[in-house]
């Protein structure tokens, strides 16, 4: 998702569901910050044995990283302060509707340390910085 430059939160949605607090929908991301979602490793590697025949090698490590950032005024906050309290996973699912309805899915979800708080533009950023162990995306493809 980090490849727009600029996006609408109505297009762009992150769904959270816990255990404890339930489900919310994250509201207020912090002015010009962006929702990123990533793998924390290649899907596959080379291997090049040592008489010089290659072969692929596909990893089954799905983990990763996602960085939601949120304004200061932000209802969201208050929903991850209860999530980061309890200390139990939770699940996110990110939608962007303006590209055909790109998805991200992450189980078992957990914060990986205290949020950042940025100052950007006379407003306060509380990014949020949260591990997942399994994840999936399913990319439908840039509108042209």
């Amino acid at each position: 998702m980090s490849d727009y430059q600029s996006y609408n939160p109505d297009k762009v949605t992150v769904q959270c569901v816990h255990p404890i607090a339930g489900p919310h929908k994250v509201r207020a991301f912090g002015d010009d910050t962006m929702v990123d979602a990533g793998f924390t490793t290649d899907f596959g590697s080379v291997f090049v044995s040592t008489d010089g025949e290659g072969r692929h090698v596909d990893s089954a490590d799905r983990s990763g990283d996602i960085i939601i950032p949120l304004a200061d005024n932000s209802p969201s906050n208050a929903f991850f302060a209860t999530v980061i309290e309890s200390k139990i996973p939770m699940t996110v699912t990110i939608t962007d509707k303006s590209s055909k309805a790109d998805l991200f899915f992450a189980g078992s979800v957990k914060l990986k340390g205290m949020p950042r708080f940025t100052k950007k533009k006379g407003n306060t950023i509380n990014e949020y910085s949260w591990n997942f162990t399994k994840g999936k995306m399913i990319r439908a493809g840039a509108e042209i």
